[in-house]
């Protein structure tokens, strides 16, 4: 637990915010839907958040995620605690994936 909060400073949470924001933009606008079959691509930015900060943080920022996009479309549908926990899940096994694995893509 040390390790994850000495990797909380100013500039992660700031970058994790933005990446957060970004997977609202790219779920809103950058998706497209047939009847009731709704395809996006925020699992680009999902991936990014794993990669660059790990499976809890990533996982933490995908639940937000989610529950913020909810809270803005309110209009669309009520809130399902399911799709949270999925999303979740998604961060922490991209997370996981990322174990003991450098890539060139990330911010150390």
């Amino acid at each position: 637990m040390n390790s994850l909060v000495s990797r909380l400073t100013t500039k992660n949470i700031v970058l994790l915010g933005l990446l957060v924001a970004l997977n609202l933009i790219v779920a809103k606008f950058l998706s497209f839907g047939i009847w009731s079959v709704r395809i996006s691509f925020t699992f680009v930015v999902t991936f990014l958040m794993a990669a660059w900060f790990g499976p809890v943080l990533a996982a933490l920022a995908s639940g937000c995620a989610d529950i913020v996009g909810t809270l803005l479309s309110s209009g669309q549908g009520g809130y399902f605690v399911g799709f949270t926990i999925s999303a979740a899940l998604a961060g922490l096994v991209y997370g996981i994936s990322f174990i003991k694995k450098r890539l060139l893509i990330g911010v150390y």
